[in-house]
């Protein structure tokens, strides 16, 4: 998992794991979660209670987990796709901080950010 806390105070979870009182407490004194992001068909089995804990957060994905985690009543915000990889845009903070690449693989779908 990786947090990166933005210049707006707000913070963006990247793979999440485990949402232990520690995990919880240290988001906590980063600032208000406003990003869960599941890069891959792997990196998503925890995000059903971080999306419970921060429901105002956007969920963003990649094509697949939507059918996916749909049962779990996660709704996700943003998908990346092979179609929209080069101009899906996900709001003005995010974009402003990371630069997203689509890459297909880890089983199925993924992005990188940097």
């Amino acid at each position: 998992m990786t947090i990166v806390r933005l210049p707006s105070g707000g913070v963006a979870c990247f793979s999440p794991v485990a949402l232990t009182d520690e995990v919880r407490n240290t988001v906590k004194e980063m600032g208000t979660m406003k990003y869960l992001v599941a890069p891959d068909y792997e990196h998503h089995i925890s995000m059903t209670p971080w999306h419970k804990e921060y429901p105002q957060a956007k969920v963003i994905g990649v094509e697949g987990l939507d059918e996916k985690k749909t049962k779990e009543d996660i709704k996700f915000d943003v998908i990346f796709t092979k179609e929209n990889r080069h101009t899906l845009k996900v709001d003005e903070e995010f974009d402003k901080e990371f630069d997203v690449e689509y890459v297909p693989g880890h089983g199925s779908s993924s992005y990188h950010s940097s």
